[in-house]
């Protein structure tokens, strides 16, 4: 009995060896899954700890694979807010005097790590008449935050018709922050809101957009990564 029960023993021991790496490696799959799903769902983003996790696990997987998962992912769902916010909050949380900017809360994203002040963006009448039409929506809801985020996104259309760019870059700056940090229920009103109301081309032709334009950010944020 007690030579089987060291063999049993010992089996157990050699099981558990051999498993190791294994288990390490699956728990460091489910951190990185993790630290991707509480961003790109905007569940509970709580300053530059979710960012610290990303860039951790970008480094691990090596930079260049992993910007492509990104790009994969906003090419999949083909949401426009959903990058918009998940690089603005990234932006935000990562880079000393970065900014992140919305026109109207729906239709432009860029990203930049210098703190420099952009050209003001141009909008079509079409993108504008969508704005305006977030907003009367946004505000007309029961949900304090979407009539708040609302009211951040008029005051970013207002700055942009007055073409004051200090007052602009304000607005853009607190409109992310309200954004970024919405609860699952009212980020998901908005993007459902979006799916009915902007056309698909708009979608496509701003999601090219914004991939062209935050490539290169994403990876020089990498590379200034400690």
């Amino acid at each position: 009995m007690e030579v089987l029960a060291f063999v049993v023993a010992l089996g157990i021991v050699v099981v558990v060896l051999l498993a190791l790496p294994v288990i390490v490696l699956l728990a460091g799959i489910a951190v990185m899954v993790g630290a991707l799903l509480v961003t790109a769902f905007g569940i509970g983003i709580a300053g530059s700890v979710v960012p610290a996790a990303l860039l951790a696990a970008l480094k691990q997987e090596g930079k260049h694979e992993m910007l492509g998962r990104f790009q994969s992912y906003w090419r999949d769902t083909g949401e426009v807010a959903r990058a918009q916010a998940l690089i603005g909050g990234w932006c935000l949380a990562q880079c000393e005097g970065a900014r992140a900017y919305a026109v109207g809360g729906l239709l432009s994203s860029i990203c930049q790590c210098t703190g420099s002040p952009r050209e003001m963006p141009q909008v079509s009448a079409e993108q504008r008449a969508l704005a305006q039409e977030f907003i009367r929506w946004a505000q007309q809801q029961h949900s304090r935050e979407l009539r708040q985020l609302g009211r951040l996104a008029q005051a970013v259309l207002a700055a942009y018709d007055a073409q004051d760019q200090r007052r602009f870059d304000s607005a853009e700056s607190r409109f992310w922050s309200h954004w970024v940090n919405l609860p699952r229920t009212d980020w998901e009103a908005v993007l459902e809101w979006r799916q009915t109301h902007v056309p698909e081309r708009v979608r496509r032709s701003v999601f090219r957009e914004i991939l062209e334009e935050t490539a290169t950010e994403l990876e020089q944020l990498l590379e200034s990564a400690p």
